[in-house]
């Protein structure tokens, strides 16, 4: 399957004082958090990722999530975690599916009308 969108990571990243304290302490949570983002933009979660997620499916470490925890990217919630403001810089799920449908709708229409045009022409 194709999967289609993104989540914003600003250009001025690098110069996050948190991001350049990780830099120094532990590189690898950066890859982590960058992963998470992932994540979470393509399942469309608003910054969550349960911890089960974390180890098993994005392979994150302890010691990674504890560093980004430290640099405050990463927030520890009831059963995993949110990514720190997620929502403040991307789509929330109720967004995403409301474009989505508003694209349907307005394509929807023009392929039916194509594929109308194309039928064949009955035979007598």
């Amino acid at each position: 399957m194709v999967r289609r969108g993104y989540v914003q990571l600003a250009n001025g990243f690098y110069l996050n004082r948190k991001v350049r304290r990780l830099r120094r302490t532990m590189p690898s949570a950066i890859g982590a958090y960058a992963i998470m983002l992932s994540y979470c933009g393509d399942n469309l979660t608003d910054g969550y990722v349960d911890a089960d997620t974390a180890e098993f499916v994005l392979d994150i470490s302890e010691q990674e999530l504890d560093a980004l925890q430290q640099a405050g990217l990463v927030e520890s919630v009831e059963g995993g975690y949110v990514v720190h403001d997620y929502l403040e810089h991307n789509r929330s799920r109720q967004q995403v599916m409301a474009k989505r449908k508003r694209e349907r709708e307005r394509i929807l229409p023009k392929v039916c009308r194509q594929k109308v045009r194309r039928l064949p022409a009955e035979s007598k």
